[in-house]
């Protein structure tokens, strides 16, 4: 069955513009019969005088984007730039909504995982031509 080891940071303190949030780092160290890059980012364009990007972390993937979006970097020219890397970063206005986000993105990778592990048995009925 699909399966992933994740890691996960403590939950950390940080500021940013005068305010204060918490954000917690995850990341996947290994994968059995699914790949590591499950958490879904998007790039989006930081300084438009300068051209400079900034990736944002949005979700832990579903079992659509882990066919739609390439791994580590959005394709060359694609709108909205998704892609999908081994880490995810969440942040939130506090601790306990740290703590509850990341339990939910570890329901989302047990969830994922028996996904992954249910579309691995489907079978091919038909195939077809069609123009």
């Amino acid at each position: 069955m699909p399966s992933a080891q994740l890691q996960v940071s403590e939950i950390d303190r940080a500021k940013f513009a005068g305010r204060s949030f918490f954000y917690v780092r995850m990341e996947i160290l290994d994968a059995i019969d699914m790949p590591k890059e499950i958490f879904l980012w998007r790039r989006n364009l930081y300084d438009p005088t300068s051209g400079e990007q900034h990736d944002e972390f949005v979700t832990v993937c579903g079992v659509y984007d882990l066919v739609t979006y390439p791994a580590n970097e959005p394709l060359e020219g694609s709108s909205p730039a998704f892609f999908r890397r081994a880490t995810g970063i969440i942040k939130a206005p506090s601790m306990v909504t740290a703590d509850e986000a990341l339990q939910e993105a570890k329901d989302m990778i047990s969830l994922l995982a028996r996904l992954v592990d249910l579309a691995s048995q489907l079978e091919v009925v038909q195939t077809v031509w069609l123009s």
